[in-house]
């Protein structure tokens, strides 16, 4: 999920998942914190659905949304952007994410 407003944690992502009914549908939710900043994201986070029919229903109600409009208390005018990360799946992430520790 790319273009999240910068103060967006990853709460408030869940709550909109949930808010969308995603709730059970998957099991990672990841939002890089800029370590400069301190508690700002750096614009994007990973989440990992268990199918693929949940993928599409939340790029469906996610991409090309206005982040104002999904993140309501953000001032943010960022389009939001489905893109498909290089490694798929919560194991295969994790295993990747730890090779950066």
């Amino acid at each position: 999920l790319r273009n999240i407003p910068n103060r967006c944690n990853r709460a408030a992502i869940t709550q909109q998942l949930e808010a969308y009914g995603f709730g059970g549908t998957y099991d990672l939710v990841y939002v890089p914190i800029d370590r400069t900043t301190g508690n700002l994201n750096l614009g994007y986070a990973f989440v990992n659905f268990r199918d693929k029919a949940n993928c599409s229903r939340f790029t469906d109600a996610f991409n090309g949304k206005c982040a104002k409009v999904l993140f309501p208390q953000s001032s943010s005018r960022k389009i939001l952007v489905i893109a498909l990360a290089s490694v798929q799946g919560r194991d295969a992430y994790w295993k990747r994410l730890s090779s950066f520790v």
